[in-house]
């Protein structure tokens, strides 16, 4: 395929950093150009100013005529999901979406608070009056969220849980003081959300769920309930970054979402 443009896929995650995706662009074929998009970080934690931030960061740097396929994790699956619908990027995968979206919907069932959640709010209790006040966190406090944040990673690397937390940290402890306002509400506009868009034109999306903190098994039902047309592959990777857990799984769902003709003749 001599005269064919190699296809474009571009990833989008909330850190915000290439090194987040390293293991599965190596994962990849080399006739797929990979196009990670990097975000310089941001100290508001509202959903709605994360899902607009990673949106602008990407449209810098896709070019015209848009990408073959996004893909977006996590906390930036409404900002991947804006990209189908600007028609910039032509089919999503949506690598385990957050599912606050889900929340009240029949057939989603959020688990239980956990040990993990605890430990995390008795840690982080001495530091609520000076978070509160100036937005700031000393050391201890920056780790304690780190942790928190990347969730359980046992099962990852050793190498990739050390750079997750040196990714995590300089981008928090860069950002600081935080604007907090809106951190635990402002959701997307109306319609901006993932779902929103999924349920317009589910033959656009395909959605990666693994079993992340009990949620995959959740989300995948009220998927199939609320979007019967929605393209769902369950996984049983069990961190938020399944890529990296199995990254030739994913590589290969990712090819499988490339034209054909690709990977038969890739082109020169």
């Amino acid at each position: 395929m001599p005269d064919a443009q190699a296809p474009v896929v571009c990833f989008l995650h909330d850190l915000g950093d290439r090194r987040v995706w390293w293991r599965l662009t190596e994962a990849l074929p080399s006739w797929v150009r990979a196009l990670v998009v990097q975000q310089p970080p941001i100290g508001r934690f509202a959903p709605a100013d994360l899902t607009e931030h990673i949106g602008a960061a990407a449209r810098t740097v896709l070019p015209d005529t848009g990408v073959d396929l996004a893909v977006a994790s996590g906390s930036a699956a409404d900002a991947g999901a804006e990209l189908v619908a600007d028609h910039r990027a032509a089919h999503v995968l949506l690598v385990d979406p957050d599912p606050q979206v889900l929340v009240g919907r029949p057939g989603f069932r959020a688990p239980e608070p956990t040990a993990e959640v605890a430990d995390f709010l008795l840690a982080m209790a001495p530091y609520q009056e000076q978070l509160r006040q100036h937005g700031t966190l000393p050391e201890e406090g920056v780790a304690a969220m780190v942790d928190h944040s990347l969730g359980r990673c046992e099962t990852l690397d050793e190498q990739d849980r050390r750079l997750l937390r040196e990714i995590a940290t300089e981008r928090l402890t860069r950002t600081m003081p935080w604007d907090l306002s809106g951190a635990h509400g402002a959701a997307p506009p109306s319609g901006h959300d993932w779902f929103t868009r999924l349920s317009a034109a589910p033959e656009r999306f395909t959605v990666y769920s693994g079993e992340l903190a009990g949620l995959g098994t959740s989300l995948r039902t009220a998927l199939s309930r609320d979007v019967p047309g929605a393209y769902v592959v369950g996984g049983s990777t069990r961190t938020a970054f399944p890529w990296l857990e199995d990254p030739g799984a994913l590589a290969a769902l990712v090819t499988d979402h490339l034209d054909p003709r690709f990977r038969e003749d890739p082109p020169e």
